[in-house]
């Protein structure tokens, strides 16, 4: 099903449109169901999504795909890719599948074979062997500032979880959306309050406070890659 067109409901109640689908964009991996009539359509006929060959650093105010990411060869490479079209204030809109509501345990999926990536918000650990974190990925991105990130299951029926049921043919939405928006590089840094629990290494939510300084820093050290760092206040707002 078009999975763009299945969320437009949503999203309008949301302000989606109004807020990140603004002024000139790419809709990559668009097929039939682009998500604005003047965004630029791009597909497996226009060249290789991974490189995104021909398109100049910052074209696009917005850079949106839905349920591409999932074939890329190296999702990594594909949105540092996509994020070097976006200028300064637009934003990257991401939408792919739940590795636990669409493939529910079982890849390559049985409903998508071509799916080469699973992904997740955020696991420890995950029964996929080529699951992907979120937070991870976003975390690879420079001068960024996370909108949010979510899981999007608008009609998921979670009794059917582990029936190997493709929901998605239907109304159901299996997925996780997430918009990031490049910041300008006059703009000095501040973090959100989840970014603040966010390890600057490696991106996950495993810093402990080990103690202050004499200047009101906090020392803080990630459980999951050891780590050490400090955050302190600034004008009441929390700063790296």
């Amino acid at each position: 099903m078009d999975e763009t067109t299945k969320c437009a409901r949503r999203r309008r109640s949301e302000g989606f449109y109004d807020r990140f689908i603004v002024g000139h964009g790419i809709d990559i991996g668009c097929g039939r169901d682009k998500i604005d009539s003047s965004a630029v359509g791009y597909d497996l006929e226009s060249g290789d999504a991974q490189r995104m060959d021909g398109f100049e650093d910052g074209s696009f105010d917005y850079v949106y795909s839905s349920h591409c990411l999932e074939h890329m060869r190296d999702p990594r490479e594909a949105i540092l890719n996509w994020w070097r079209l976006v200028k300064p204030g637009g934003h990257l809109i991401v939408a792919i599948p739940d590795e636990d509501l669409y493939e529910q345990g079982i890849v390559p999926s049985v409903f998508n074979p071509d799916h080469k990536i699973t992904f997740t918000i955020s696991k420890e650990r995950s029964w996929s062997p080529v699951s992907v974190n979120i937070l991870d990925l976003v975390h690879i991105l420079p001068r960024r500032k996370v909108i949010y990130i979510k899981t999007m299951d608008r009609g998921y029926d979670y009794t059917k979880l582990g029936t190997n049921e493709d929901q998605t043919l239907g109304d159901a939405e299996a997925g996780i959306e997430f918009v990031v928006q490049k910041v300008r590089e006059e703009l000095p840094r501040r973090t959100t309050l989840q970014q603040l629990i966010l390890c600057p290494e490696c991106g996950r939510m495993e810093l402990t406070m080990i103690g202050v300084d004499q200047g009101g820093a906090m020392n803080v050290r990630c459980r999951s890659c050891g780590a050490p760092g400090k955050l302190r206040m600034s004008g009441g707002a929390p700063t790296e």
